[in-house]
């Protein structure tokens, strides 16, 4: 009963907050269900052995086939999956090394970039970029609290940074595939305005564009309204530096 009450205060902690991580559930949520299932399994055994005895052969036997038929269908699934689901995957894969690749000549572990939202952004480009001593270069901030940081502090903060991560699209538009709620929207918002300014000290480096990206949520798979998307890369230029 524990883990189950365990389960149940996570969820509700996970969901208050108004500036949500999508992912944090994924990371206790599976384990939670064990342990549960775990404890649950040594009460009914303690407390009805003889009837756990007789219907574990049946109840492993309908395990065995869900197990089967969920991987039977998965394979089936795999194999007709739409390429331009697929396609989807490529472009993120390949944007994220490729951006990583360019950030690493010239951002150092000691250095800093700006965090937009991407494909397991900034920590998927933290990972490809670390030393061998596990040293990265550090974000600006993911999570904002309007309360205790303003736009401008925000953006003081970024202009510490050789390198800024931006798109060119709105925000807003970004949302439909990435995931950046409106509390945050405003700050992004600030520093792709900003570094575009002739006067900012930045030039812009790189390009790279998203085509046709599957949307956030669910849809049907392979029938979307795809997102397009450009992210430019702007580094520094020596007089500013």
């Amino acid at each position: 009963m524990i883990y189950a009450g365990l389960a149940a205060f996570f969820y509700a902690a996970f969901s208050a907050p108004a500036n949500k991580d999508p992912n944090i559930g994924e990371w206790i949520s599976l384990s939670l269900w064990i342990f549960f299932l775990a404890g649950a399994s040594r009460y009914l055994s303690a407390r009805w052995p003889v009837k756990v005895e007789r219907a574990s052969p049946a109840l492993l036997a309908a395990v065995g086939l869900y197990a089967l038929l969920a991987y039977s269908l998965g394979l089936v699934a795999l194999a007709n999956w739409p390429a331009n689901e697929s396609s989807t995957n490529t472009q993120l894969r390949t944007v994220t090394t490729q951006l990583a690749q360019e950030l690493g000549r010239h951002v150092g572990v000691d250095g800093c970039f700006t965090y937009t939202p991407g494909p397991g952004w900034p920590a998927s480009i933290q990972y490809l970029l670390m030393d061998s001593n596990g040293k990265t270069p550090a974000s600006t901030s993911i999570d904002v609290d309007p309360t205790t940081m303003s736009v401008d502090d925000y953006l003081l903060a970024a202009r510490q940074c050789a390198a800024f991560i931006v798109y060119r699209e709105d925000i807003a538009q970004v949302a439909q595939v990435f995931f950046a709620p409106a509390i945050r929207q405003p700050y992004l918002r600030a520093l792709a305005e900003w570094v575009r300014r002739p006067d900012s000290g930045y030039v812009l480096d790189r390009t790279w564009s998203f085509a046709d990206l599957a949307p956030r949520g669910p849809h049907t798979l392979g029938r979307y309204q795809g997102v397009s998307l450009t992210v430019d890369l702007y580094l520094r230029t020596a007089t500013a530096a």
